[in-house]
């Protein structure tokens, strides 16, 4: 899912290395009725006046359904930090079920995971050391390819475009094995952000280069530019192609082709979502599209799935809602979604939003208070709990390795190692094990979807 660098959105918003299947050294890595004039001919009958035109009836509302457990088949990955205020996520955190059933949280990104060096700045108070801090953030649905930009040097918003200092720098690393280990593609700057990525883990950046002047694309590694069509101002990436928002409310093709307009919608360019399941280049799919309607009473949404057939788009079905739902996942299939959205209904006295299942049939959603609202709170301390992308299970995690475990391409000793996944990486667990060469092997999915066989000694299950 991409996401717009957050620094800049503040102001419009408030590989492992392989080893052996023993553990191996790890690599670093109304329209009003018109007056009808009725003339009178002779030896014709009167006409009758048509009827007026019928409004459009409003879509239903997204409705508050009863509070669900947390999923025993989901890790998602969710952002914390600060609610309301002018900053981006601080952490990133996995959250799901282990083994046992319990509901395991792990921090998945920080500053201080990543080993990023603190500023220290003069404040009124006097000279403070701050941590670097999330600039851009984005990440597959399934959170197969995850990407981040922090800001390490100079000052990098919040503020807006042109809240970048000319000495910043920040620097951009790439997961791909559902955010365990990080490895980092490129630094820069003023303004460089992460913007979104693509499934064959290239990212989309901006950068300012022109002294913090028009925002300039490009895709690393290999820098390689991107150039908007005309009337695109902002991008979002779905399924490997790159769309833009427009200043009249409208989704735009590379070609500059209009891919999407919301019926009745705003143009605000800096609230809209978009999850697409595409294939090829967008001539066939669907997508959960948000997008924010006019309102004189608070904020009001539209929640739109679109299908594309031959390139056509069309609207399937359309909910409101009162508040701003944040997409995480869906699925077409299911007709179901994983989402942020304040509840209608607060479990707590915090007025942020929390992950909730939506039925895409009835437009239910039912929230998830557990583990996010309890008497210490420890993932919604300032209340940012938004849901990014979710890894579905059943899992097997990596254990004891102390380092990677090599997935084969065959449940043998003699097979071609194919990957090797982390410690703490969650491969899927697909349900089949085999015994061959005196070891139990068990048929897996890592995050990037590559499917193998891995030794059971090595998984929690």
């Amino acid at each position: 899912m991409s996401r717009l660098p957050l620094a800049a959105l503040a102001v419009a918003l408030l590989i492992a290395a392989c080893g052996g299947d023993e553990p191996t050294p790890a690599t670093p890595t109304t329209t009003p009725s018109s007056t009808l004039s009725v003339t009178r001919t002779p030896g014709l009958s009167r006409t009758a006046p048509p009827s007026p035109p019928q409004e459009t009836p409003s879509p239903p509302e997204l409705l508050q359904g009863d509070q669900a457990e947390f999923p025993s088949d989901m890790g998602m990955i969710i952002e914390t930090g600060c609610w309301g205020c002018s900053g981006g996520p601080d952490i990133v955190v996995r959250v799901y079920r282990n083994s046992s059933g319990q509901v395991q949280q792990e921090t998945l990104l920080s500053a201080e995971r990543l080993n990023l060096p603190t500023q220290i700045r003069d404040t009124p108070e006097g000279p403070r050391e701050y941590s670097a801090f999330i600039t851009g953030l984005a990440m597959e649905p399934s959170a197969s390819i995850m990407a981040v930009s922090y800001c390490i040097k100079g000052y990098c918003g919040p503020g807006g475009e042109w809240a970048w200092s000319a000495d910043s720098e920040e620097v951009v690393f790439r997961s791909t094995d559902g955010g365990v280990t990080w490895k980092e593609l490129a630094r820069g700057g003023p303004a460089l952000a992460v913007v979104g990525v693509f499934p064959d883990g290239h990212i989309l950046v901006v950068n300012y280069t022109e002294d913090l002047g028009p925002a300039h694309y490009s895709i690393v590694p290999g820098d390689s530019p991107v150039r908007p069509p005309a009337r695109g101002v902002r991008p979002i990436v779905t399924s490997g192609q790159i769309l833009w928002v427009t200043d009249d409310g409208a989704l735009l093709m590379p070609d500059g082709k209009e891919f999407y307009r919301q019926e009745g919608g705003s143009p605000d360019r800096y609230h809209q979502e978009l999850l697409g399941d595409f294939s090829g280049q967008m001539e066939k799919g669907s997508a959960l599209v948000r997008w924010p309607l006019p309102s004189h009473q608070g904020e009001l949404y539209a929640l739109t799935i679109l299908d594309v057939i031959e390139g056509k788009t069309s609207v399937a079905r359309t909910f409101r809602a009162r508040s701003a739902p944040h997409l995480g996942w869906w699925s077409a299939k299911k007709m179901e979604a994983v989402i942020s959205i304040l509840p209608a209904q607060p479990f707590d006295d915090s007025v942020a939003p929390l992950p909730a299942i939506l039925d895409l049939t009835t437009g239910e959603y039912r929230p998830i208070p557990g583990p996010f609202v309890t008497p210490d709170r420890p993932y919604r301390p300032t209340g940012r709990t938004l849901v990014d992308a979710v890894q579905t299970g059943p899992f097997a995690r990596v254990v004891n390795t102390g380092s990677c475990l090599n997935i084969r391409d065959a449940p043998s000793l003699n097979a071609t190692v194919i990957t090797c996944a982390a410690d703490g990486v969650l491969l899927r667990d697909q349900g089949e094990t085999v015994e061959s060469d005196g070891v139990t092997w068990v048929r897996v999915v890592t995050p990037a979807g590559v499917e193998g066989w891995a030794a059971a000694a090595y998984l929690e299950r």
